[in-house]
């Protein structure tokens, strides 16, 4: 899996030619898969391996809920990529300005796993509406359960478009997994054209990605 997700991370920031290093901002919060240990090691590799510049932004608390904090989301102001790998966060107004910023200024997203439940705000929060709803308006993968620890993934990948994010990636594989199970209507239909590709085939996918403005591709 590690290779197929740097293969990703690098299509997405090489289809056209830079002056200077691509920049990947990683985001990270969660307490239950040890990402404060995986996102550094994939942002080293990165860096090491394919010339990248990274900056790694972990919560000073693993834990959701209040008091979660990660420092430094200015450095989004001049990210080619910002990868999340966050779980029921709730995080302060500031910083959730930093990434709505990001976001809807056409920013590219890679979206890891919990993501698709990146925050957590009270019903009776304000932020609650807009932000719960993360997963499903920016990943297009509202999260409902998973599988079990004990299942896996057998993966065919859709090779009726020309899209490069599936470059050196196998034809079918299979993974050790428990993948998330989403909501019904999700993805959404509009998702399922070639502009948009689902990357590999399942109901639900459990890996596509989709268009969230005219300027970017978000993966997941």
């Amino acid at each position: 899996m590690k290779i197929r997700t740097v293969i990703m991370l690098t299509m997405v920031l090489t289809t056209g030619a830079v002056a200077a290093p691509p920049h990947v901002v990683f985001v990270v919060g969660e307490g239950e898969y040890r990402s404060e240990w995986s996102m550094p090691a994939l942002a080293d590799l990165l860096e090491r391996e394919h010339g990248f510049e990274t900056t790694v932004l972990v919560d000073r608390r693993l834990n959701g809920g209040p008091g979660n904090d990660i420092e430094g989301l200015e450095a989004l102001e001049d990210a080619d990529l910002a990868v999340f790998y966050v779980r029921f966060r709730q995080l302060p107004q500031e910083q959730l300005d930093r990434i709505a910023e990001f976001v809807e200024g056409g920013g590219a997203v890679v979206g890891f796993r919990t993501s698709t439940h990146a925050f957590d705000y009270p019903e009776d929060d304000p932020r609650a509406e807009r932000w719960n709803d993360f997963g499903a308006d920016v990943l297009g993968a509202p999260w409902k359960y998973h599988y079990g620890h004990d299942s896996r993934t057998a993966v065919t990948t859709d090779r009726s478009t020309d899209e490069t994010v599936l470059t050196g990636v196998p034809e079918d594989f299979g993974v050790r997994s428990w993948t998330y199970h989403v909501r019904d209507d999700f993805p959404p239909d509009d998702d399922l054209n070639p502009k948009s590709v689902v990357v590999i085939l399942r109901t639900p996918p459990p890996s596509f990605h989709r268009g969230y403005t005219a300027q970017q591709y978000l993966f997941f």
